[in-house]
Parts: C-alpha cells; sequence; structure tokens
C-alpha cells in the first residue's frame, strides 16, 4: 500500500545464527540503499538465536531490539492493522525502487540478487582492524568440516555421514592432510572423528570438537 506521507523507514526482522543475519543484513542494506531510507530498524525474529555472538557483535553500528511488542501473534495483527503504512517485503519480493516509504523486512534473503551488489560492502564493515587482529591469532587448518547438527537435525535437514565421506573422496583430500572438526553436536563429532582416523585420514585435535562460540567458528572457516 502507497505510504507517501510518512517518513522513510525500514524495520528488518532478524531471525537465524550470525549466517543468516549476515544475509538477512546485507538484502536490508541493499534495500535501504536502493529505497534511500536511512531510518532502519533491526528486531529479533522468532527463532533469533541469542546463545551465541550475533551480527551486532561484529558491525557495532547496528542496534537490534528485542522482539517483545513485534513478536507473535502482535506482528501479524498490527501489521494486518495498518496495512496502509507498512509494505511487506520478503524473499520472494523484487529489488527494486518503490513508491511506499515504510517497509518491514521479513524472510532469509539467501538469493543472491538481494546481496551481489553489496557484498563487498558488507565484507568491509566485517573485516575491521580488530577481527584482522584476531584472525592472525588463529591457526590454518587443510581442511575444515563443519558439522550442523542441534537445529538441523529438528529439522531433517541434518547431512548424513555418507554426505561427509564422499565429499573428502571427491576432494581428494589425502592422509597428509589434517582435518579439523568443528560442531555444535559433541558427541556426533567425535564418532565421525574416529571414523575418519579409522579411513587413514589424519584429524587435527588440538581442541576439543564442540566450539558454542560462532566467533571462533566463524575465524576458523576463514583460516582454511
Amino acid at each position: 500500500m502507497l505510504n507517501i506521507f510518512c517518513k522513510k523507514k525500514l524495520l528488518v526482522f532478524l531471525s537465524g545464527g550470525l549466517g543468516n543475519q549476515l544475509f538477512i543484513y546485507t538484502a536490508a542494506t541493499n534495500f535501504a540503499h536502493a529505497n534511500k531510507i536511512n531510518d532502519i530498524e533491526y528486531i529479533q525474529n522468532n527463532g533469533f538465536i541469542s546463545n551465541v555472538k550475533s551480527i551486532n557483535d561484529y558491525i557495532k553500528k547496528i542496534k537490534i531490539k528485542k522482539n517483545n511488542k513485534y513478536s507473535f501473534p502482535w506482528a501479524f495483527t498490527n501489521i494486518f492493522k495498518n496495512k496502509l503504512f507498512y509494505s511487506m517485503i520478503n524473499d520472494k519480493s523484487i529489488l527494486k525502487k518503490r513508491l511506499s516509504k515504510q517497509f518491514i523486512m521479513q524472510g532469509y534473503f539467501q538469493n543472491n540478487r538481494w546481496y551481489s551488489n553489496f557484498f563487498i560492502k558488507t565484507s568491509s564493515e566485517i573485516y575491521t582492524a580488530d577481527l584482522i587482529k584476531k584472525l592472525k591469532k588463529v591457526k590454518t587448518h587443510d581442511i575444515v568440516i563443519s558439522l550442523r547438527r542441534t537445529d538441523y537435525l529438528k529439522l531433517g535437514m541434518a547431512l548424513k555421514t555418507s554426505y561427509y565421506l564422499k565429499s573428502l573422496k571427491k576432494l581428494k583430500v589425502t592422509n597428509k592432510e589434517k582435518i579439523k572438526i568443528i560442531s555444535d553436536d559433541l558427541n556426533y563429532a567425535k564418532k565421525f572423528a574416529q571414523l575418519l582416523k579409522k579411513l587413514g585420514y589424519e584429524i587435527d585435535n588440538d581442541r576439543k570438537y564442540y566450539n558454542s562460540k560462532s566467533l571462533n567458528d566463524f575465524l576458523i572457516l576463514i583460516k582454511s
């Protein structure tokens, strides 16, 4: 709906962990630029993972509000009530300049049309001097396997062990290359490491397989 007499504003609902938040943030930045919006408000959506570091730990200018009045069922009733003032933007929306002035973005926005133009800009906001300093302290690994389990198991999206084994063969990983395993499932990671050892692979177990800090995993993946 048109809201040409309102002040330009974009409400962005953040979901998931750091990876999902980066996609959403980049899409919001891209959309705001296309529509010349300076007032952007970030809100925790249902599914926002709060037990690990989130995007505002890396991009300091982002201030994330708790969902409170924006949470279900308020969001749906309020959006319906104010449909004359807000235009909904989701994954299926087209990235373009619009006549409306107030928007709500809700989705995961992982299609490259949402982030391709702003990938470098977002990267520059993350690769700060502080992050580069931390990267210098991180060991470089030949191969890193990230085993995501907890939430993916519940959703039926966890990859089978055979997928990782086939991937190692396809990548032609040799027993001279050390494999680092990171995961949110300690027991599975240990069993997987034992299986790889039996198959003749070299495991880099300088630290625990399990790491609840997304930043550490993020840094490990960058350096590998």
